[in-house]
């Protein structure tokens, strides 16, 4: 009975300091806390650089977004870009990390490279990061885009 009782406990034990393994029930603290949640994009502004970070052309494209286009971070630190009205549609998500004080990386399975992107603002409330893509302006000239995300948090 006593075999028993021992093998009983720790079987309890074991199975107690196992339970956080994988982090999933740990509470995400600074930046990725903030983060984590619903942001709701409502608009994306581009801005045209060449190779040299001269603004190239106009310089800037304000994109005005359809109604329901978001991001989802989650605590696991897994995200979604939800960019119709449908989840079936989207297909776009993978993992992101905290690179640093105003930095994180997403990393799709389907990329061919992570994303590294910057914070601007990141309060209770607006979330604005910015990523830039390369790119050849007249399939010629090499630059790059930056990409800049103006979200507000939603439900």
């Amino acid at each position: 009975m006593k075999l028993y009782q021992i093998s009983l406990l720790l079987l309890l034990l074991a199975t107690a300091c196992s339970r956080n393994s994988g982090g999933n029930n740990i509470p995400p603290t600074g930046l990725q806390a903030n983060m984590t949640g619903k942001w709701i994009i409502n608009t994306v502004t581009l801005f045209y650089f060449d190779s040299t970070g001269a603004q190239y052309g106009s310089g800037k494209f304000v994109d005005s977004v359809p109604t329901g286009y978001y991001y989802q971070f989650n605590s696991n630190n897994t995200w979604m870009e939800v960019l119709a009205d449908s989840l079936s549609i989207n297909g776009l998500g993978g993992t992101f990390s905290i690179d640093g004080d105003s930095s994180f990386v997403l990393v799709n399975p389907a990329a061919p490279e992570p994303e590294p992107c910057k914070m601007d603002t990141l309060t209770s409330g607006i979330f604005v990061f910015h990523h830039e893509r390369g790119t050849h302006y007249n399939g010629v000239t090499p630059g790059y885009i930056r990409y800049l995300f103006h979200m507000t948090r939603g439900n």
